[in-house]
């Protein structure tokens, strides 16, 4: 009885070893074009990856079809609470738990004078930056902690290092995010978990394809590049950010604007 008890200590000690060494991310805004670059580059670092889009799961799809079968897609709008509880019971009721989290969504911004912008612009900016990573973050802590290992990384923007004029409700919801990336820097550093964020100035994306011409040129004149950002420009950072290389690293809010600021 005493060999059999033994062996199936063993067998438990291997499966936690297993799931401890298990690589999982949750990307979130996977949809993005940096997040799809992302996963183009760095994905097979991966075992799993919980790809989250809320209106189109094309790319990610093709991912797949590409041989990303690590892939899974898991849909939510990030401003309804309902879509956000199913996209935490799907993951937890799956076999992996994120070790890994990155932070990229944002709803897209024009530029308004502060007596211009509506309180609805405002809240929705606040709860989809703030209360929907918070709420996602807070869901898979737990097992983090447990493990005594986590990387999470946000998107912020430069306008955490150089405010822009007329971008009110964008420029107060990145703040509050770096706010909440700071404080889980402090409290999560005594289990091993890392939180960071990057702070790109615009990057050619199509997050920015409506953005007026004459906002596109004031960026790049401010550019000591006389560019944009690519995504192959910034994705490297988010590596970093989840890798071993960064483990001294936390409560960090790297800005890459190509000299600009």
């Amino acid at each position: 009885m005493g060999d059999i008890h033994n062996e199936n200590d063993i067998e438990k000690n291997n499966e936690k070893n297993i799931e401890k060494k298990s690589k999982v991310l949750l990307l979130l805004g996977a949809s993005s074009d940096v997040g799809i670059k992302y996963i183009e580059e760095y994905g097979k670092k991966y075992d799993k990856i919980f790809a989250h889009y809320n209106c189109s799961s094309l790319e990610l799809n093709n991912l797949i079809s590409d041989g990303f079968d690590i892939i899974e897609p898991v849909r939510a709008d990030l401003l309804d609470d309902e879509d956000i509880d199913r996209l935490i019971s799907t993951i937890k009721g799956s076999e992996y738990t994120p070790t890994n989290i990155v932070f990229l969504p944002a709803r897209s911004t024009t530029l308004k004078k502060i007596e211009e912008v509506d309180i609805d612009s405002l809240i929705s900016d606040f709860k989809m930056q703030v209360i929907a990573s918070s709420k996602l973050i807070s869901a898979f802590i737990s097992p983090m902690k447990e493990a005594k290992y986590g990387r999470i990384c946000f998107m912020l923007s430069s306008v955490t290092y150089q405010p822009v004029t007329y971008n009110y409700s964008y420029m107060i919801s990145k703040y509050a995010l770096w706010g909440e990336m700071r404080a889980m820097a402090k409290e999560f550093a005594p289990f091993g978990i890392t939180v960071n964020a990057i702070s790109p100035t615009m990057i050619d994306t199509k997050f920015v394809k409506d953005t007026s011409p004459f906002v596109k040129k004031k960026m790049i004149d401010m550019s000591p590049l006389k560019r944009l950002a690519t995504t192959d420009e910034i994705i490297p950072a988010i590596d970093f950010f989840m890798s071993e290389d960064s483990s001294y690293i936390t409560g960090d809010n790297l800005l890459i604007s190509g000299g600009a600021s």
